[in-house]
């Protein structure tokens, strides 16, 4: 229910509004059970394999093979499977000196 303005609230509606915003106490046992139901979740290979859109590629430095999504791909041209690697690279074509 909406205030209008200048309205005044009593303490024992202060209590109320400030008891509903802070929501139901969650105990130890609702926790365990959350997380029991959570935890453990199967997702067959052909599942995951369907929801990548992205490719394999060979990393410009040391050709290991790793997975980008198509805006990392698009994104650039040279593909690292980490900073150390771009690093090396960097230095082996003297961008970085």
């Amino acid at each position: 229910m909406p205030f209008k303005k200048g309205h005044i609230t009593t303490e024992e509606t202060k209590q109320k509004i400030s008891k509903s915003n802070t929501g139901h106490i969650v105990t130890a046992e609702t926790r365990k059970k959350i997380s029991k139901n959570s935890k453990g979740r199967i997702v067959s290979e052909n599942t995951k394999e369907k929801l990548r859109k992205g490719k394999f590629t060979k990393c410009s430095n040391c050709k290991k093979l790793i997975y980008r999504s198509p805006s990392r791909l698009i994104r650039s041209k040279n593909q690292f499977c980490n900073k150390k690697c771009n690093i090396e690279w960097e230095k082996r074509i003297n961008i970085l000196i």
